[in-house]
Parts: C-alpha cells; structure tokens; sequence
C-alpha cells in the first residue's frame, strides 16, 4: 500500500510539472500569433474594398451616359424654353434672331383670352375632351377591366380586342375608323332609309365622332393596368364575398374598386397634366383641318411642328408656361383630394 501511493504522488507531481511547461509553450504561441496577426496585411477585407470599389466605378460608368442625357435634353432643352418666353424673334443688324422682349409674349396670349375666342374655344374643347374621359372613358374601362378579371365568357377575346388598337400605328386605326364612320354608318343609315350628314365633315358631329375615337383608343393601357391591379386582390376577400352572397355589380363597386383605387387615382392625376398637351389625335383626323375641335394640345403641335416658323416658338413657349404653371397647382390638389377621398390600402 505504501508503494502504490508513493508511486501515485510521484505521477502527480510529474504531471503537474509537465502540465506548467505545456501552458507555459501554449501562452507563448498565443503572444507570437497576435504579434504577427497585427504585422500582417487582412487579405479579405482588402478584397471587399476592392470590390466595392470596382462596383462603384462601374455604377458611375453605366449611369454617365443617360445622366449626361438628361442634363442635356431635358434640363438644357426646358431652360432654354422657359427663356424662349421672355424673348421675341425679330430682326437684328440684317439677321433674324430671339432677343430678349419681357412680358410681350404673355401680354399677347392675355389679350387673345381676352378679345380673341380662338383660344378660349381650344380650352373649351380640351376640357370637353377631358370630361369625357372622365365620364365615359374611365367607367368604361373599368368595367372592361372587371370583366376581364373575372374571367366572363369571351374576356380573353375582349382582351387582345380592346388592346389591339394601342399596338397598331394611329395613322391605321384613324383610316379604318374614318372608312367605318364616314362609310359604314352613312350607307347603314342609308339601308333604313335615312340619310345623315358625314360624321367628320359635320361641325356638329365632329366633337362627338373624337371623343368616340378617343374612348376606343384609350381602352388599351388602361384596361391592362387595371386587370392586372385587379388580380392582386387576395382571393380570400373574393371568396368571403362569394360566401356572404355579394353580387358582382356590388364586389365590383365595394371591393374591387377601392383596392385598386391607388392606379386609378393614378390615371385621374396623369389626366390632369395631360389637359393642356393632348390633342387627342385631331391632327390625325382632320390634319390642318380641325380648328372646329381644335385642343391646346393640337394649337402647340401645329405651332411648333407643322409649318411653324421660329417667330412662333416664342409664343408656343410661353402658353405652354402658362398652362405648366396652372396644370401643377391643379395635379397636386388632384392628389391631395383623392388621397383624402381613399387612404392607401395595403393588402
């Protein structure tokens, strides 16, 4: 017994010793790694600064070129419009130039609104065209829209129809539907044994034959933007509807419409600023012809792009200041009524 323990404390100590040294050599590999961990270089953080570097030069790079287009075709283009306001074009030591004139442009646009009815008959006639589009143009479109959605008998068909006319060049869709109201309604008529004036040729119908047009035309993006928002409504709140026996007219008004109320608020602000530069397409219809349903829109167009000379950019210039200054007060209060009228609905 004696032996066994003498021989247990002998182990004890030995091992103790040996213990000591074994920390000892570790301590001092942990001081030499922390030594050298400082001395050398972090490869992977110099890595990922290499790379952000690299994506930032490369970020700079592919937006420099449509910057450098926007500064120059936007920004350069509109400021040197806005100073074609101030301007006249006359003659200067023998050579027609723009000189600087003041306020004659806009006291000429004033005293047109004043003692002139060609210009107060082209804002009539775009706020006619406007408020169709808004009456009858939106309704119509929504519906197409809810019908599509729903998958009724035919939507498909209805789909491709209704946006056929957004693909196909405008100058085609006015001759098919000149050749439709000026041939094919008058000889209709004709077969029942009345006789009416031609659609486009009468003053009195001239107005009406454009907005039909413009109706037709104007279902396309708006009947796919408003199909396409309508199939993001969880179908559960369909399906709850269903269930509690809702009828579609009424899904259609109390659900379907304000959850997608956000893209048609969307439309009715993008009308506001398209007010006073539409000319729904009665250049295409009636070419230098259409002073009875003449827009601002169509006078601008004429003004600048048709046979207009330089002495008229002056004046195009500052009526469309003028109608820029009204149309942003009006689309910002247009904003703000139809964010009070249907808060955002997140779903």
């Amino acid at each position: 017994m004696k032996k066994q323990k003498i021989k247990e404390d002998k182990v004890t100590v030995f091992g103790r010793i040996r213990r000591k040294i074994s920390d000892k050599f570790y301590d001092l590999s942990v001081r030499l790694s922390r030594k050298t961990a400082k001395k050398k270089p972090n490869n992977n953080v110099n890595t990922v600064l290499s790379e952000r570097k690299k994506q930032t030069a490369f970020y700079y790079v592919l937006i420099a070129l449509p910057f450098l287009h926007y500064l120059i075709f936007y920004i350069g283009v509109n400021f040197n419009s806005v100073l074609l306001a101030f301007k006249e074009y006359k003659d200067v030591n023998g050579q027609a130039q723009h000189v600087f004139s003041g306020l004659i442009q806009f006291e000429t646009i004033f005293e047109n609104l004043l003692y002139g009815d060609q210009l107060m008959h082209m804002i009539k006639n775009s706020l006619i065209l406007y408020g169709a589009h808004l009456i009858v143009g939106i309704p119509l479109a929504l519906f197409f829209s809810f019908y599509i959605y729903k998958k009724y008998f035919m939507s498909e068909f209805f789909r491709v129809m209704l946006f056929l006319p957004s693909i196909i060049s405008s100058v085609v869709t006015v001759f098919m539907y000149t050749n439709m109201v000026e041939h094919g309604l008058v000889d209709l008529f004709y077969a029942f044994g009345q006789e009416i004036p031609y659609p486009l040729g009468n003053p009195d119908s001239q107005m009406p034959a454009v907005i039909v047009f413009n109706t037709i035309m104007g279902f396309g993006t708006s009947v796919l933007m408003y199909a396409s928002a309508m199939t993001r409504i969880p179908i559960s709140v369909v399906e709850y509807a269903e269930l509690d026996g809702v009828s579609p007219f009424k899904e259609f008004i109390s659900i379907t419409i304000p959850l997608i109320f956000d893209t048609v608020s969307t439309f009715l602000i993008v009308g506001i600023a398209g007010i006073f530069t539409n000319q729904y397409n009665i250049y295409t219809l009636f070419n230098l012809q259409g002073d009875n349903v003449a827009t601002l829109g169509y006078h601008l167009y004429v003004l600048v792009n048709l046979g207009g000379t330089e002495s008229n950019f002056s004046y195009a210039s500052a009526l469309g200041l003028l109608c820029t200054l009204i149309a942003v007060p009006l689309t910002f209060t247009m904003r703000w009524v139809l964010g009070k009228i249907n808060p955002d609905v997140q779903y």
